[in-house]
């Protein structure tokens, strides 16, 4: 639990800096709500793993069904942010802006997940579909079971997939380029990390660690954006908006 705090408090330590003391980007209603939404859910998640440890089950899943409903604030608000940096980084690197949009069609793709786990919520879809779709879930720490394992994994994975936009204000203060490679590495580096802590102290066959499946995945997803913006389809896309 120790460890699951001191996480929180580094990704939130980059994203109340940049969000709030920064004059990099001005702030505005859609930045002040993802913040808020952010806060919400990581809080409400620290909520949920308190309520497993002390055997509180039924709790802390009626809690994560009501946490469903932050994500599309998440999609909703992420655009309007990434709007603002683009036109930005156009005037001083316009492959950068064209690549961190990008990234953000990226991000919303990876919060849609949680947000078809928020329809199959609504809809009370049968408990036969979640175990067909149980292994997609699994990837991204959403299992239908509850455990604080899981609630860590969801944490860290999701938070550093919605905190891309801030990511990449607070490392462009580095100088030129900053942005994008503090975007691009975060997500890879933090669940290396954990992977490896998993591996030498719990013993769990990496092959069936969430934060495995998702470190293939954001390889797969940095290929795709070093190649995807600078092709002169996406530039021109990219570049009329």
């Amino acid at each position: 639990m120790t460890l699951f705090i001191l996480e929180v408090v580094i990704l939130f330590s980059i994203f109340w800096k940049s969000d709030f003391f920064v004059s990099v980007i001005q702030i505005d209603i859609f930045l002040k709500i993802h913040v808020i939404a952010l806060l919400l859910w990581i809080l409400s998640l620290l909520i949920q793993s308190i309520l497993l440890k002390n055997e509180k089950n039924e709790a802390a899943v009626k809690l994560r069904g009501i946490t469903y409903y932050l994500v599309p604030i998440f999609v909703i608000t992420l655009f309007p942010m990434v709007e603002e940096l683009v036109a930005m980084e156009v005037v001083s690197s316009e492959q950068e802006a064209v690549t961190m949009l990008f990234i953000a069609v990226l991000s919303t793709i990876f919060l849609f997940f949680y947000m078809f786990k928020l329809l199959l919520y609504i809809g009370h879809i049968s408990r036969s579909f979640y175990i067909n779709s149980g292994d997609t879930y699994y990837l991204f720490g959403m299992d239908n079971k509850p455990s604080i394992r899981l609630n860590t994994i969801s944490i860290i994975l999701i938070s550093t997939i919605a905190l891309s936009p801030v990511i990449f204000v607070f490392f462009s203060q580095f100088g030129s380029g900053f942005g994008l490679a503090g975007v691009i590495l975060v997500p890879l580096i933090i669940p290396t990390i954990r992977l490896l802590l998993e591996i030498i102290k719990s013993k769990y066959d990496f092959f069936l660690s969430a934060y495995f499946w998702f470190i293939v995945l954001w390889i797969f997803a940095i290929i795709l954006i070093l190649t995807i913006p600078n092709t002169f389809w996406w530039k021109e896309f990219a570049l009329k908006r």
